[in-house]
């Protein structure tokens, strides 16, 4: 429930409101997938708070499921917020594919991304 709460703040873009939720998660006790949309809620958390470092340490503990699970919005977002991290146009471009690769998917459905575009 409190995961749950935190993705619907991520997506009202409520920062605050999902930081003091996310630290309520008992990490323990998440499924794999969880523990990846833990992860992703606070790199993107940390990034808009801009403590670059932890978000860059959380982005990298989710990028391997993101891939797996084919969550081309997120990954998108995640790219994007690294390339600004690390100053690389690289995955400014990683950002853009996974981007184009989301819109031309015709049943969102199959992929459960947190991101809603």
């Amino acid at each position: 429930m409190i995961l749950q709460r935190a993705i619907i703040y991520y997506n009202l873009n409520l920062y605050n409101e999902l930081y003091e939720s996310i630290k309520l998660v008992n990490l323990n006790k998440l499924k794999h997938i969880n523990i990846t949309d833990y992860y992703f809620l606070l790199g993107r958390t940390h990034f808009v708070k801009l403590n670059y470092n932890k978000s860059h340490y959380y982005y990298n503990k989710c990028i391997p499921s993101l891939l797996k699970y084919r969550r081309y919005a997120d990954l998108s977002i995640v790219y994007k917020d690294l390339s600004l991290i690390l100053d690389n146009q690289e995955f400014l471009l990683k950002s853009k594919e996974y981007l184009d690769i989301y819109k031309n998917i015709t049943n969102h459905s199959l992929y459960t991304n947190l991101t809603i575009l």
